[in-house]
């Protein structure tokens, strides 16, 4: 039988080429788009997110100058108290101490124009609208960037210090607190420097009874979720499972919320804010808008005896390394500079790494240096920490001491006493309580009301988050400046405790 169509078979054929096809009508399909955009990021109701804006209470205040006032001792504490009955006993008198802190602007712009504010659009987070979604979205970045600072914002690291835009944020606090800078503790610096060591329940409770002695206690801990992944794997085995006879399924691992310790509770809370990825950082090879230009290579070289301090390069972390340094100016990042320019650098245990800059510009504020490994990109190298610019244009010496290690977490112990704590951490059963559970998805739960007893609170001046809409210039229909005027006051250095460079095994794997 013959395969080539003749007769009636080639008519049929010939009018179904003539048919209409899904590719004809191509151009004429609308798009199917769902009616709300997928929010890749994260959300200020979820549990992980924006944890300390949510857990410490705000004050309000009247001035940039904020100030406070202390009770540091309520006499004499040497001396037995007995005297004689024709005597008089010792005459004493309390000893009080005013603090401060100052307040500063934390803000984000955009600008919408008017052939983009004219397009119909899908939902994002609820709204529509350019001019909508761009207001709704900005505020969730000043939000993220907000929790960020309130951790580590530090004025030490810039050229103008505490009269940089800048606030001191908890860990500066905490460690000038401790360390001398402003204040003393019997048990030296509250920053305990972990060295790449796991985090432990030990770590917790041993910190938690030296607070007990400074009249405080650790009730709420924050961390990252693999500081947590691993405080809730080490439990695993503490743990005896009575399976039940039946062959339901059965749900293996930790629930932890907490642990019981010195008759208390401290109370585990995961932040991503202190995730390595988020809280610090890695390398970005491009410029953020308005940056100075890259600052200049000069020099690197390793000294076997330190001159700047005590070598935290131990023998395990010796390896072949490269630095980046990236110049800042007016919260503006440059590119950064690769030292060596080409290849890698040898260290070993008890050296001191050496590091010569020029700057781009003299009124730069500071340079940020990250560090990648023997087979990394550039792009792989961490955030490690930021050194202040002089400001006469002459080279920086920056030296790496292992002080501050890449990709490792940070943990914070806070003494955080509210009038809604009881209901937030109650927990008489050993089980958190469901509004406790509640409050760290609720994005209502900021500025919660504060006590006289709370040692960790945020200062604001005027609203948590303004608006300030700016006159516009071109074609534009809104150009909206979203702006939180505030501190951090940390009362009480002396009753907060952080980790950091913690190792995690769960961020290695």
């Amino acid at each position: 039988m013959s395969n080539n169509p003749t007769g009636p078979m080639m008519l049929a054929l010939t009018e179904l080429q003539k048919a209409v096809t899904t590719g004809t009508i191509a151009d004429i399909v609308p798009e199917a788009l769902e009616e709300d955009a997928h929010n890749t990021l994260w959300q200020q109701t979820s549990s992980q997110e924006l944890t300390l804006l949510k857990l410490i209470p705000s004050v309000s205040t009247t001035s940039i100058k904020h100030e406070f006032d202390k009770v540091i001792s309520y006499g004499e504490e040497r001396g037995d108290g007995f005297f004689g009955e024709t005597s008089l006993p010792l005459e004493t008198e309390p000893e009080f101490a005013r603090a401060e802190t100052f307040v500063r602007l934390l803000g984000e712009m955009s600008s919408t124009f008017l052939l983009a504010s004219l397009e119909k659009t899908i939902k994002v987070e609820g709204q529509v609208g350019a001019d909508q979604i761009a207001r709704s979205t900005l505020m969730l970045n000043l939000l993220k960037k907000k929790n960020r600072s309130m951790y580590f914002s530090d004025t030490s690291t810039v050229r103008a210090g505490t009269g940089s835009p800048r606030f001191e944020g908890l860990l500066q606090q905490i460690r000038e607190g401790t360390d001398g800078t402003s204040g003393t503790s019997p048990y030296g610096s509250h920053v305990v420097d972990m060295e790449g060591q796991p985090f432990t329940i030990e770590n917790i409770r041993n910190k938690t009874a030296q607070i007990v002695t400074l009249f405080g206690y650790l009730n709420c801990m924050v961390t990252d979720p693999f500081v947590r992944a691993d405080l809730e794997s080490s439990m695993d085995p503490a743990q005896r499972l009575e399976l039940p006879i039946s062959a339901k399924p059965f749900m293996l691992g930790q629930h932890i919320g907490g642990f019981h310790t010195q008759g208390g509770s401290v109370f585990f809370h995961t932040d991503n804010t202190l995730t390595p990825i988020h809280g610090k950082g890695q390398y970005k090879a491009s410029a953020m808008k308005g940056a100075t230009g890259t600052p200049a290579f000069v020099s690197i070289s390793v000294n076997a005896i330190p001159v700047s301090g005590t070598s935290k390069w131990n023998a395990a972390d010796a390896g072949d390394f490269f630095w980046i340094l990236t110049e800042v100016k007016d919260g503006r990042e440059s590119v950064g500079r690769r030292f060596p320019a080409a290849g890698i650098q040898a260290v070993t245990e008890g050296d001191e790494v050496v590091l010569t800059v020029a700057p781009n510009d003299p009124f730069s504020d500071s340079f940020r240096v990250y560090r990648g490994s023997d087979g990394d990109l550039d792009t792989d190298a961490f955030h490690i920490f930021e050194v202040a610019n002089d400001g006469a244009g002459a080279d920086i010496v920056v030296y790496d001491l292992n002080g501050e290690r890449p990709n490792t977490s940070y943990a914070f112990a806070l003494n955080i006493r509210t009038e809604a704590q009881k209901f937030l951490h109650s927990a008489p059963t050993g089980q958190r309580s469901t509004y406790s559970l509640a409050v760290e998805e609720s994005d209502r739960f900021f500025g919660m009301k504060d006590n006289p007893r709370n040692t960790v609170t945020m200062v604001q001046l005027g609203p948590a988050m303004g608006v300030l809409e700016l006159a516009t210039i071109l074609a534009t229909t809104s150009r909206p400046l979203l702006y939180s005027a505030a501190a951090m006051q940390v009362r009480n250095p002396l009753q907060n405790v952080v980790f950091k460079n913690i190792g995690t095994a769960s961020a290695a794997a």
